[in-house]
């Protein structure tokens, strides 16, 4: 006959395996968001990895060299470079507009500056579930850019 705590100590370790392995895409699959859209790893073809969301338009994601990538967003091309030195962690983000910006690593948050050096905070609005940009807002923050690009 088994005793209870047998019987607990069977539960425990079938509960914690089962935990494991259902949480395994969780710890795993390469997610990232911009806004409130979902991107999972979709595939990899040389240097060129694409993303989709159930939501909105894939994201490709092509690696020029070690130091440049680009993202491809709805036509849209962002150059993103790695512009680090070995006291900080920089990205400048090119936008299609022209527009660039800078993200900086602080202590694991990524804070995003304009070319004169402003903070940019992402304010975002929305009505009925779209979001409503300011005149002159981005389509995507430079931090969120950056986060998809690495």
């Amino acid at each position: 006959m088994k005793t209870p705590s047998f019987i607990f100590f069977v539960s425990v370790i079938f509960a914690s395996v089962l935990t494991g392995f259902l949480s395994r895409p969780y710890f795993t699959d390469r997610v990232f968001y911009l806004y409130e859209d979902t991107y999972k790893f979709a595939g990899e073809q040389e240097r060129l990895v694409t993303y989709h969301s159930s939501t909105a338009d894939p994201v490709q994601v092509r690696t020029e060299d070690e130091l440049n990538r680009t993202l491809i967003i709805g036509g849209q091309s962002y150059a993103i470079a790695d512009i680090s030195n070995p006291y900080s962690i920089k990205f400048r983000v090119t936008y299609p507009n022209g527009h660039v910006y800078s993200v900086e690593d602080n202590n694991g948050l990524l804070w995003s500056y304009d070319d004169k050096g402003n903070n940019v905070m992402a304010i975002q609005v929305y009505a009925n579930g779209e979001r409503i940009k300011e005149e002159g807002e981005e389509d995507f923050q430079p931090s969120a850019l950056v986060i998809a690009a690495y």
